[in-house]
């Protein structure tokens, strides 16, 4: 009689076993207490699993590895040299599914399979895909240092502890979307020649569940879009050498990109969920070289510290709380964002010297550090600055020049005291060329004051003294506001 095992487009062709419909590989294990060694429903449970064995062990011999559907308690095939497919299918393997250290010429067809152990693959060469498609795995799924030529697929699989492919070497597409990962995740140092999909996929759900992708190099597009990252996350110095898209994408703790290379476009903007980045992140020397769009991101505390932006739009963000210490910006955008009165650093800077003895003292005994800090606070000021104007937004790169100017008038109270003065008698006159209205008060009032001496009583008796005075006074004033003018002018019409 034959098996009643069946699939869309596939039915067993085997002969059922004893007291079953179904053959040896697709019948269920009898319900039996291991405990009770002597009962007949243990007995019965161990002739069954001699006879999968036996059953296992005969195909096995005619290099045939195909065991869809089948039931089974393990399979622990180490150091086994397979020319076909391995196909398990449907397959419900009630303890581990191993193959460490073998080697697979065709492909690992796990699809929908439902394994209540680990499942380990790790230093294993497979020439063909891998696919587990809706596999249920309880425990841990391994595959370090494993060597495949085709693709990946975990689509909709539910992993329940660990995802581990460390130093493994991908040639296809890994395609992880809508994946349940229970455990900590694991690519670090990880190949991929095609292109990485975590679409909707939901990482890291357990207490110990972070994410690791350090040092990772993708060859293909990647695509996280609406994926939830539930732990810290690590991209640090990843190389994705085309498109990375981030859409929707949710890390509810810290993330960590630093020196992480972009070569494609990138895009981190928020379209449906209301965060993105929901804690600190760090693109502290990242690179971006291709067009970058970051967008919609309200709570965005995170740094740039010494990355190279080029092509960098920030679109519609809160950047009151993100550092730009010594980074690049090359053709960036930042005018539609919301920037702070007062950088990070400046607030630091500011919080050092909130007691006035105890800047003195601090001044004294560390004047070279406030100094470093004070040209730091100028040089990102500066940055930001000349990034606003490349986009033409001079009145906002007008208030950016104010503040890199007061930071420098900072490190000449320190290092050069005319200068410190002269910079204080700038911004009083003229707020370093930037508020000419100023300049236009000053004169109306030199003007009236003027006026007003010249009818003093103490100048009436003697007129000529009083000319010769009052020319002294002009001739020093005079020049020094037209200096200002033209200072003041220059700096509007170089922009």
């Amino acid at each position: 009689m034959k098996c009643k095992y069946e699939e869309p487009y596939y039915e067993c062709e085997e002969e059922t076993s004893q007291n079953s419909d179904y053959c040896t590989l697709h019948r269920d294990f009898p319900i039996s207490s291991i405990n009770n060694r002597f009962s007949a429903q243990f007995y019965n449970f161990m002739r069954v699993l001699e006879e999968k064995n036996s059953k296992i062990m005969n195909k096995i011999e005619k290099k045939d590895f195909n065991f869809r559907g089948s039931k089974l308690l393990e399979l622990d095939l180490p150091k086994v040299k397979i020319e076909n497919d391995l196909v398990l299918w449907q397959a419900k393997i009630e303890g581990n599914l191993n193959f460490r250290e073998s080697q697979i010429n065709g492909n690992v067809e796990c699809g929908g399979a439902e394994i209540k152990g680990y499942v380990d693959f790790s230093d294993t060469e497979i020439h063909g895909n891998i696919r587990f498609r809706g596999v249920k795995i309880d425990q841990n799924a391994l595959f370090r240092r494993t060597t495949i030529k085709g693709n990946v697929e975990f689509d909709q699989a539910e992993i329940g502890d660990v995802l581990v492919f460390t130093e493994a070497k991908i040639e296809g597409n890994i395609q992880f979307s809508y994946t349940h990962i229970g455990g900590y995740t694991d690519f670090r140092n990880t190949t991929i020649g095609g292109c990485m999909y975590f679409r909707d996929a939901d990482i890291g759900i357990n207490s110990l569940g972070e994410t690791s992708f350090d040092n990772i190099t993708v060859f293909g597009n990647v695509y996280f879009q609406g994926a939830l990252f539930h732990r810290k996350a690590f991209f640090s110095k990843i190389k994705f050498l085309e498109d990375a898209n981030f859409e929707d994408t949710q890390f509810t703790e810290d993330v960590d990109f630093k020196k992480a290379t972009f070569q494609g476009n990138v895009y981190f903007l928020k379209v449906k969920n209301e965060i993105i980045f929901k804690k600190f992140v760090s693109f502290k020397e990242a690179s971006f070289s291709g067009k970058v769009l970051f967008k919609g991101l309200n709570n965005f505390k995170g740094s740039f510290e010494g990355a190279r932006l080029k092509n960098v739009v920030f679109k519609y963000c809160n950047l009151t709380n993100v550092r730009f210490k010594e980074v690049i910006l090359d053709n960036c955008e930042l005018s539609t964002s919301k920037l702070p009165d007062k950088i990070v650093e400046h607030e630091e800077y500011d919080n050092k010297r909130s007691k006035t003895q105890e800047y003195l003292n601090f001044l004294n005994s560390h004047s070279q550090t406030i100094v470093q800090d004070a040209e730091a606070v100028s040089d990102t000021y500066r940055r930001i600055r000349q990034c606003l104007q490349n986009q033409g937004a001079y009145t906002e790169a007008g208030e950016f020049y104010i503040k890199e100017m007061k930071m420098k008038k900072e490190v000449y109270k320190v290092n050069n005291k005319s200068m410190w003065i002269f910079y204080v008698i700038l911004d009083i006159f003229s707020g370093y060329g930037e508020r000419p209205g100023r300049l236009a008060f000053f004169l109306v009032v030199v003007t009236v004051s003027f006026s007003i001496i010249k009818g003093w009583p103490c100048f009436n008796g003697n007129p000529n003294l009083s000319a010769i005075i009052l020319l002294i006074i002009q001739t020093a004033i005079i020049p020094f506001f037209m200096a200002l003018f033209v200072y003041a002018f220059a700096r509007k019409m170089s922009r």
